[in-house]
């Protein structure tokens, strides 16, 4: 066979047999058009969108694990660090630790925290009868045996009960917390 006519069966060959862009997978008909590279990278896209929207559901699932909450319903960190006070929405930064996000006070506390954060945990103590918070900060807090209203200062009694730090207007309420907490917790 000369190479011309040898060329010309190749290209007879060529032409009869589908494109690759066109070759059908098994069980396909004529009718329907085989997957082109566009709609694979669409799927793909698709997936890669789905696994991130998956990723922002699992952070959305994050416990908040040092706030309060005061009546009008904002919310408030305590740093785990260094123990400073403020407003959850102006939270600077914050640590994601075992499913647990903790707000810091400032850009250093972060690495401290998470180099080890169970000695930070530890140490915490949530307000656990301050109803308000100032602007400037100061904290308001209502006597849970007298119901009397005060606001938190240097002298102000207090009793830490599990992880939670109870002001008192008066000794003589802050003895009567202190023999039976429970109790004077689920009066209300």
């Amino acid at each position: 066979m000369s190479r011309y006519l040898l060329a010309f069966v190749l290209i007879a060959a060529l032409a009869a047999t589908p494109s690759l862009s066109q070759a059908q997978e098994p069980g396909q008909t004529e009718e329907q058009p085989a997957e082109t590279v566009e709609q694979g990278e669409a799927a793909e896209t698709a997936e890669t969108e789905g696994e991130a929207a998956e990723a922002e559901s699992v952070e959305t699932e994050l416990v908040e694990g040092n706030i309060f909450t005061t009546e009008d319903g904002t919310k408030y960190y305590v740093c785990p660090v260094m123990m400073e006070t403020g407003p959850v929405e102006k939270a600077p930064v914050y640590s994601d630790v075992e499913g647990t996000r903790y707000y810091h006070c400032c850009p250093m506390c972060p690495a401290k925290f998470e180099e080890d954060p169970e000695k930070y945990i530890g140490g915490l103590v949530m307000p656990g009868n301050v109803f308000a918070v100032d602007e400037d900060g100061t904290k308001h807090f209502r006597d849970p045996v007298s119901d009397k209203e005060g606001v938190v200062g240097e002298k102000t009694l207090s009793i830490d009960h599990e992880g939670h730090r109870y002001y008192f207007a008066k000794k003589k309420t802050m003895k009567k917390f202190k023999k039976d907490p429970v109790a004077c917790l689920q009066k209300g």
